[in-house]
């Protein structure tokens, strides 16, 4: 799978916010409480309005945590493609 540049820096924002997470536990626990202030505090700047942020902590080993995204509305190329593997 080929990522795209915001893709890329998608991933690079949520590995920064997993590192401080697991690095500092007073990080990790205002991140679950609050994430919204927190992570304004962290990138010192305000979160673009629109969204909320939940954080759910899965770092039991116990566990298998399986996160359901939101559906996303295939574009033309996708479905074509779709089409033409058929």
């Amino acid at each position: 799978m080929i990522l795209t540049e915001e893709q890329k820096k998608g991933q690079d924002v949520f590995f920064r916010i997993i590192t401080e997470a697991w690095e500092n536990d007073d990080f990790k626990k205002s991140l679950i409480t609050n994430p919204e202030e927190t992570l304004e505090k962290f990138f010192g700047r305000s979160l673009p309005n629109g969204r909320k942020i939940k954080v759910t902590d899965q770092s039991d080993p116990e566990y298998l945590y399986i996160n359901i995204p939101i559906k996303l509305k295939h574009s033309d190329q996708v479905l074509n493609a779709k089409k033409k593997a058929n």
